[in-house]
């Protein structure tokens, strides 16, 4: 074991959290860099952008940021105004 002494290790990476949904990919590209223009922070991250259809059968796409650490989801999420109640969310 660990002496006590020594400092937990740090949590891995390996959330994404949800920045919103859009009705296209190039909506969800430019959300991502608008995004990136306005937070420097967002830069430290990639995005994924994950194509879905609703349950009423309309296309969207997600656009996903990360990899962040539990324990950082819900802080990057306000620091980037995120107002999506799915953003710590996602995973």
């Amino acid at each position: 074991p660990a002496p006590a002494d020594q400092p937990a290790p740090a949590e891995t990476a390996t959330r994404l959290i949800q920045i919103g949904s859009f009705s296209s990919i190039g909506a969800a590209r430019q959300a991502w860099d608008d995004l990136q223009e306005r937070y420097p922070v967002a830069l430290s991250y990639k995005a994924r952008f994950q194509p879905i259809t609703t349950a009423d059968g309309r296309a969207m796409v997600r656009l996903k940021v990360g990899p962040v650490a539990d324990a950082r989801a819900e802080a990057l999420c306000q620091a980037l105004s995120v107002r999506d109640n799915w953003c710590a969310k996602a995973g």
